[in-house]
């Protein structure tokens, strides 16, 4: 259903449009029956005194956190928040503004520079579910305004320390006062978060290549069909390792590539109709417009002129 999207979920039974993998596997009754009762746990085994408000999906979500994190980490990591559509009326929904979906429910999402998601938080607010291994108790912006006595160091004494060093570069940027580009230099760290930084980004493109548009009120169902778009990115960035995949370039074959290899049909160049004779031409008789349907101008036929005429009949 992620391949092949249909505008209803019944259409992949009717007559005209059905799909054979699908109607010889599952009928549409017992689809929508299995649907309108999926449950990831027994609702009844819930404590009353539960704080986690995504208990309903957690043992899902649980296995796929535990088979990321066995994968081998990258170099480059990188965080993100990311959105599971949903309008629907339930506690944990959030809004973030700039979003492609701003309506839905967050997630925090730990990828590396290639795509891979090695970890995966989702967030309910304030009672959101910390691991306390490492003795991180809360997660924040420090603002030492509030702090009777904080135990930071200044800003001037931050500007006295040593920092970390890099080679700088020039890159091109417009100019909004001088209307101009000018060169400027660019630190490295600059050019490492521009090319480590969209991991996630990235995880939000593959799950749009396959998504399944399968609507539903239940908002377990949306973090289902989620997790189940994950695999789609991790098992094709788990092939990618340790193979060189050549990068098609876009536009016209390179001469020291194989590119050009691919197609050798040499392409027919366009023969004008040729010019009459200057005694035609010059003879001062009966020589009449001649009308066509091309819907363009011609091309001027003297030689060594390659402009187009523009000059029409009626215009006259």
């Amino acid at each position: 259903m992620g391949c092949l999207k249909y505008p209803r979920v019944r259409l992949y039974w009717e007559n005209a449009t059905a799909v054979n993998i699908i109607i010889e596997n599952m009928s549409r009754d017992r689809f929508f029956t299995l649907r309108r009762n999926f449950h990831l746990i027994d609702n009844t085994e819930i404590p009353k005194n539960n704080t986690d408000k995504f208990i309903k999906v957690r043992p899902l979500y649980d296995a796929i956190n535990k088979k990321c994190n066995s994968l081998p980490v990258e170099r480059r990591l990188s965080v993100d928040e990311q959105m599971v559509p949903y309008k629907g009326h339930l506690q944990m929904k959030q809004y973030v503004k700039g979003k492609p979906c701003p309506w839905g429910i967050k997630a925090f999402l730990l990828c590396g520079e290639s795509g891979m998601v090695y970890n995966i938080l989702l967030y309910q607010g304030a009672t959101t579910e910390l691991d306390t291994t490492n003795q991180i108790y809360s997660v924040g912006t420090i603002r030492t305004n509030r702090f009777a006595d904080p135990p930071l160091l200044t800003d001037k004494q931050l500007t006295k320390m040593g920092r970390g060093s890099g080679q700088m570069d020039t890159v091109r940027r417009w100019d909004k006062k001088l209307k101009m580009y000018v060169n400027i230099e660019r630190p490295e760290i600059i050019t490492a978060y521009n090319t480590s930084m969209g991991g996630v980004d990235k995880v939000d493109q593959l799950i749009s290549y396959y998504r399944t548009f399968i609507r539903s009120k239940k908002w377990t169902l949306r973090m289902t069909k989620r997790s189940a778009t994950f695999p789609n990115g991790t098992c094709g960035n788990l092939i990618k390792v340790g193979q060189n995949v050549p990068i098609k370039r876009r536009g016209r074959p390179r001469a020291d590539t194989g590119d050009n290899e691919v197609s050798t049909i040499p392409k027919v160049r366009k023969v004008d109709s040729s010019q009459p004779t200057d005694d035609v031409r010059k003879d001062k008789f009966d020589h009449f417009p001649e009308f066509d349907t091309k819907g363009h101008t011609s091309r001027c036929k003297n030689p060594g002129c390659n402009t187009h005429q523009d000059l029409f009949l009626f215009c006259f």
